[in-house]
């Protein structure tokens, strides 16, 4: 399976958004997205409910998803960022481009698993 990176910098080429400019925000957002997964596994190993209860009874979200979740919100910014959404394409390109039929949002979002 290819790294979170690798997919990165496919979907921006595809979009024709990639900059070397942008390299140090590509290297956070893979990184964020490792993390995700890697808490995502954690998660799923530890066998534990979504909620669990607190030792004052009260109840939270499991900590590895509640990492995951964190990270994701801030993949999600990051992409914005790098055009790697419908919004943040357009600030990239321009209001009169549209992206690209064959990279639509939801595909990137297949494609990250995010969302």
């Amino acid at each position: 399976m290819a790294s979170n990176k690798t997919r990165i910098l496919k979907a921006m080429k595809q979009l024709d958004t990639y900059r070397p400019a942008f390299d140090s925000a590509i290297e956070v957002l893979a990184s964020l997205l490792d993390r995700r997964d890697v808490a995502l596994e954690k998660f799923a190993e530890s066998g534990e409910e979504q909620v669990i209860e607190l030792p004052n009874k009260s109840l939270a979200t499991h900590p590895y998803l509640k990492q995951a979740q964190e990270c994701e919100s801030l993949a999600l910014s990051y992409m914005k960022e790098l055009g790697l959404t419908a919004s943040g394409y357009k600030k990239i390109k321009g209001d009169k481009n549209e992206a690209p039929a064959e990279c639509q949002l939801e595909d990137l979002r297949k494609v990250f698993k995010v969302g």
